[in-house]
């Protein structure tokens, strides 16, 4: 199955159903399209169970389909998106030929562009700069062009195939998430993203994201080795408490939670910090802002301790506020509460819209 990283079709569709697979939950989100715009009309947030981690089918499909059924979609054709742990992303100069050149290019010697074999591999790319010529064209350019390359497991992607087919769904695009935050970005504050210098951060649950774009070019992504699980851990450890305890108190943090918090966010911030400052040292420009997405910059203290750290404008990205929201009373309470949360799946939503 082709992997769409970035989405960008020709014709609007009329609904937008699109789930984030985290290894922690699995986020879903919904859009419908009245006039030229979309409003937001639902979305669900459910634990995954280990059912992603494990590939689970069974597991997967039931969550699938009582997602299905919580959201009440119009439209069967939803758009999956795959973490870190299960996508690669390198960024390469490749010759200007079609894209279905450059995936034959990437399935020949993958070695030259991940470091490793990689047998039962799938890969697609996206051409950041320069332009492919015409799939019928046949001579080769000399020209070189920037290309984001990925890779998934073809078990994954049959995975995610076979557990939205026994669900009653089908999946239209597998995507990676980490495209989510760049994306969400570049839609709610468009001035911003083509001016300046921005650092998207997806705090994932196992791994976290760094993406900066200059001026609206994708130019450096960085995946650190810290999420919300090794920050949980340390805080159970610290305090001697349960890993559900520990991670009840992670949002509404009081002082000793804050005090355990210190160690896992500087280094985080750290590990953030020397990605920013090797992209200001190539371009002789600073980081405007970073922009945060994620489960864990539903905290401000987090933000607050990272901001610390980076020395740079923290904050949280709220896509939301973009959408005019067609929710229930009951929901709009909750969505801005968790409206960080489901930066990933808006964000692969937007790449159609």
């Amino acid at each position: 199955m082709i992997i769409d990283w970035f989405v960008h079709k020709p014709k609007k569709p009329e609904q937008v159903f699109a789930i984030d697979l985290g290894l922690k939950t699995i986020k879903a989100t919904y859009f419908e399209r009245k006039g030229n715009s979309y409003h937001l009309t639902n979305f669900a947030i459910v634990e995954s169970d280990g059912c992603v981690a494990s590939l689970n089918l069974d597991g997967l499909t039931e969550k699938l389909r009582n997602i299905s059924k919580s959201i009440d979609s119009k439209t069967k054709q939803v758009i999956f998106g795959l973490g870190v742990s299960s996508v690669l992303l390198r960024q390469a100069d490749l010759p200007m030929v079609p894209v279905s050149e450059l995936r034959q290019l990437l399935k020949i010697s993958p070695k030259t562009y991940f470091q490793q074999d990689m047998p039962d591999y799938e890969y697609d790319c996206f051409i950041l700069s320069g332009k492919t010529p015409a799939e019928k064209e046949s001579e080769r350019p000399q020209t070189k062009c920037r290309v984001i390359i990925g890779a998934a497991k073809k078990q994954i992607l049959e995975f995610v195939q076979s557990a939205a087919k026994s669900a009653g769904l089908v999946a239209s695009e597998i995507t990676s998430t980490t495209v989510g935050p760049f994306n969400a970005i570049e839609m709610t504050m468009p001035e911003v993203f083509q001016k300046e210098c921005i650092a998207c951060v997806d705090l994932g649950y196992k791994f976290s994201s760094i993406t900066i774009s200059n001026s609206g070019d994708w130019v450096l992504n960085r995946v650190v080795a810290i999420g919300a699980e090794k920050v949980i851990n340390t805080l159970a450890e610290s305090l001697n408490v349960s890993i559900t305890e520990a991670e009840s108190n992670l949002l509404n943090a009081p002082q000793d939670v804050e005090t355990a918090l210190i160690h896992p966010i500087s280094y985080l911030g750290r590990e953030l910090r020397a990605s920013i400052d090797f992209f200001e040292h190539n371009y002789d420009k600073p980081v405007n802002q970073v922009l945060f997405g994620g489960g864990m910059a539903r905290s401000q203290f987090i933000l607050q301790a990272i901001q610390t750290e980076l020395q740079s404008p923290c904050s949280a990205i709220n896509p939301s506020s973009y959408f005019a929201v067609g929710l229930e009373a009951s929901k709009i309470a909750e969505l801005e509460q968790c409206a960080p949360q489901l930066v990933p799946s808006i964000g692969i939503a937007a790449g159609v819209m």
